[in-house]
C-alpha cells in the first residue's frame, strides 16, 4: 500500500522528522512547520507566532529545534516561539547544514561540512565538544546511534565517532 500526502506547490522542504507517530515538514519558503500522520498536512505553528523563513533543519525532543538562516538556534513549544539561542563557537558557524537531537538528549549536535567539523552543543548554544578532520573534505548528512556513537557521511565514506561526553 503506498499513498501519496500532497503539500502546497509553493513550498521549500527544508526538513523531514518522523516523531510520536506523525511527520513535520520544515518549510523554509512558507516558514512554517507542517505537520501529519497518513491524512492532509496541517500547519503546526500559531499564526502569530515568528515563523522560520529561510530555515535550514530542524528536529523535536520535545520542543521543536530551528537552525535559522542566521546559524542560531530556534527553539519551539506548544506550536509557538519561545526563544533564540545562540551557539557559541570558535571559530563561529559560517554555513551549518543539519541539527540533531532527541527526547531525553541533553545536547543539540550540529553539521558543518565548510568546516569540516561536527559540533556538540548543550541546550544554551555552549560548546560541550567539537569533532574536526581534514579528511571531512564532502560531509553530507550524521546519525548519532542510540549507544552516542556519531557516524558521518563524508562523500561516501562512513566515518564513526565513539562519543564521550
Amino acid at each position: 500500500f503506498v499513498q501519496k500526502i500532497e503539500t502546497d506547490t509553493k513550498t521549500t522542504i527544508t526538513g523531514f522528522i518522523y516523531y510520536q507517530s506523525k511527520f513535520y515538514l520544515l518549510d523554509a519558503f512558507n516558514g512554517q512547520i507542517l505537520r501529519g500522520a497518513s491524512g492532509p498536512m496541517s500547519e503546526w505553528l500559531k499564526a502569530n507566532t515568528k515563523k522560520p523563513l529561510n530555515a535550514k533543519s530542524m528536529d523535536l525532543d520535545k520542543n521543536l529545534w530551528i537552525l535559522t538562516k542566521d546559524n542560531n538556534l530556534d527553539r519551539y513549544a506548544e506550536n509557538v516561539y519561545k526563544e533564540t539561542i545562540k551557539v557559541n563557537a570558535t571559530p563561529a558557524l559560517e554555513n551549518p547544514t543539519k541539527i540533531w537531537t532527541t527526547y531525553g538528549n541533553e545536547y543539540i549536535y550540529i553539521l558543518e561540512p565548510l568546516q569540516k567539523r561536527l559540533l556538540v552543543v548543550n541546550k544554551t548554544g555552549n560548546v560541550i565538544k567539537q569533532f574536526q578532520n581534514n579528511q571531512w573534505d564532502n560531509l553530507k548528512d550524521f546519525f548519532v546511534s542510540t549507544d552516542r556513537v556519531i557516524y558521518l557521511l563524508n562523500n561516501k565514506d562512513i566515518f564513526e565517532i565513539y562519543e564521550t561526553l
